[in-house]
């Protein structure tokens, strides 16, 4: 009787031990993170770093159109040696991903104003990074670890699924819930306001339809068409004046500034 008492206690003792032991080695979960982040988070962290990748999309080719020049002998950035741009790709991921997460955990809340503000930073990060690299990860990117090396989409795809997301996510903020919803605190472009993101949204079609001008599909009515509801004065502008440090043009003028040219 003892020797059976004593195995079924070793059992248990095994099965508990099993249990604890894959427990503990369940190291792929992480307690402390949150699986869903906040939805004002994500507005937050796009809004702000879209400013960022505008400014880093425009530092890397302004050298090499000699919009800019840079003052360090030892630069290659503006004689056409190679560079690695691969900074400035990550960084449109990074918020790509953020922004596909944004209108995800939006629609599944039914938060219009959001869903419209993801899918319009969307469409200014496709075009941008398009015309940056041509074919890019779009329908495939955000799949995660279930598809590690996704497909390139044409770049004439990514032009329409851009235009697209513009035309759904002005849909989006003209829902009568839509007004209002944004955090004003966390839109560091708009404060906010949803009917300037529609006047954004429609600025960015006017520039993408600019860039079908040596094409059959130029339309110079439609751009006409989408000035007349993007912005009508400067205070309309889709801009960041907040920043954690400065300006990031302003960081280049005091990296030169500091530079010894003797």
């Amino acid at each position: 009787m003892k020797r059976i008492t004593y195995y079924i206690f070793i059992s248990v003792l095994f099965i508990v031990s099993l249990s604890s032991c894959k427990k503990y080695l369940d190291i792929n979960q992480n307690p402390n993170a949150a699986e869903e982040p906040p939805i004002n988070g994500l507005l937050a962290n796009t809004t702000y770093n879209t400013a960022n990748n505008v400014f880093n999309a425009s530092n890397i080719t302004s050298y090499y159109v000699q919009y800019l020049s840079s003052p360090n002998p030892a630069s290659d950035i503006d004689i056409y040696n190679t560079i690695n741009p691969g900074g400035t790709w990550g960084g449109f991921y990074d918020i790509m991903t953020d922004l596909h997460d944004m209108q995800k955990f939006a629609g599944e809340k039914g938060l219009n104003a959001y869903i419209g503000v993801a899918d319009i930073l969307m469409a200014l990060h496709l075009n941008m990074a398009s015309n940056l690299w041509g074919d890019l990860p779009y329908s495939q990117a955000f799949i995660g670890v279930a598809n590690l090396t996704p497909a390139f989409d044409d770049q004439k795809n990514v032009f329409d699924t851009a235009m697209n997301l513009l035309n759904e996510g002005i849909s989006a903020l003209q829902q009568p819930d839509a007004d209002g919803e944004l955090d004003e605190a966390s839109d560091f472009i708009h404060a906010g306001n949803a009917g300037a993101w529609i006047k954004t949204a429609h600025a960015i079609k006017a520039r993408m339809l600019t860039q079908l001008s040596k094409t059959s599909q130029y339309d110079a009515s439609a751009v006409l068409s989408e000035l007349n509801a993007a912005y009508t004065s400067n205070t309309d502008d889709a801009q960041v004046t907040v920043f954690e440090v400065r300006n990031p043009w302003a960081q280049v003028a005091l990296n030169n500034a500091g530079l010894d040219l003797e």
